[in-house]
């Protein structure tokens, strides 16, 4: 297992990740990772906090990610964070989480991990309904969520980021706009809470792909139109100005292209060329028929549904011939 990793090649700012443990035992069906690092196996504690030491020294970096497939549920999460604290209170070292499981909130375990630098919780819903949470196994409800909300907004917090995937098995338009009826219950909750406005709620929602050795493996991606007519149908449900909506890998895109230099007025073309091209290398539909390149497999099924297939590269399957030169010369010398 690699001890640590870090990001970024500027001093300050910058950030190091110190790997909690591997594995997960939620079981969430969309997750391949969680499958693939199986069993869970945890670092100690102290460990732990010789390789946080050794990376702050061997970067200088101030802040430190704990992370895992699901760093909450480290058995030793409370104990790590306050001895994770002692040992950095003279350098100003700042803790944070990835994202905050929903039915293991901890208002105390927050504070702590925000002494130094406040910012913004992050949760992680996945689904806008409950009926599609139940489907990919994520364990959790909306109760759980606004309770953890509100148990943060008492104590002052009023920026709240919400992940969620589109694209889901089974997915419905009422799904969709689940996601902006829940964002909607937790920008509502603060005004409940404090009498006023002021919260600001980003919705970031990224598109799903499904996984080998997952329960989805099978379930056919969704076809970029209809990701783009459901991203409209959501955009069209958000009324609320303290939400922001994010979908996550064209946003992506848009920066790296403006970062490269690329003019503003091209950038969108730029971003439907790049989003097309993934498809065609990753979603079956949408890459080019073998006897006709100029149509896709799409244009050729028609109405069929894909329920599974299999994938072969070029020439895999064929047994490899083996010969023995030497055995053949004495076989005709005989």
């Amino acid at each position: 297992m690699p001890e640590a990793a870090s990001i970024s090649g500027e001093p300050a700012g910058a950030l190091c990740m110190l790997e909690l443990f591997r594995g997960c035992s939620r079981g969430c069906r969309f997750c391949q990772a969680g499958i693939a690092y199986r069993p869970v196996r945890e670092r100690t504690e102290k460990h732990l906090r010789e390789l946080s030491r050794r990376l702050v020294d061997s970067t200088g970096y101030n802040e430190m990610s704990l992370t895992s497939l699901s760093s909450a549920d480290y058995s030793c999460l409370g104990g790590l964070v306050d001895d994770l604290m002692e040992d950095f209170q003279d350098e100003k070292v700042s803790f944070s989480l990835p994202s905050l499981r929903i039915d293991s909130f901890s208002i105390d375990l927050a504070h702590k991990m925000q002494q130094v630098r406040k910012s913004g919780l992050t949760f992680a819903p996945e689904a806008g309904t409950q009926r599609l949470r139940d489907v990919i196994n994520k364990g959790v409800t909306e109760e759980n969520l606004l309770t953890a909300v509100a148990a943060a907004y008492r104590q002052g917090w009023k920026q709240v980021k919400l992940y969620f995937m589109m694209g889901l098995p089974t997915e419905t338009d009422e799904d969709i706009i689940g996601i902006a009826r829940l964002a909607k219950k937790v920008v509502d909750l603060y005004q409940e809470i404090k009498g006023r406005r002021g919260v600001k709620v980003t919705v970031s929602v990224s598109c799903f792909v499904p996984k080998p050795f997952t329960p989805f493996q099978w379930f056919g991606q969704v076809p970029l139109e209809e990701f783009e007519r459901r991203q409209r149908l959501l955009k069209e449900n958000i009324r609320d100005r303290s939400i922001q909506f994010h979908y996550h890998e064209r946003e992506v895109l848009r920066k790296q292209a403006l970062e490269e230099g690329k003019p503003e007025k091209i950038v969108e073309k730029m971003v439907d060329g790049r989003i097309n091209k993934y498809y065609k290398e990753v979603c079956l539909i949408e890459q080019p028929f073998i006897k006709d390149p100029d149509q896709t497999v799409q244009n050729i099924l028609g109405d069929v549904k894909v329920r599974r297939f299999a994938s072969y590269q070029l020439g895999e399957g064929l047994e490899k011939r083996s010969e023995d030169f030497a055995a053949e010369v004495a076989a005709q010398i005989k």
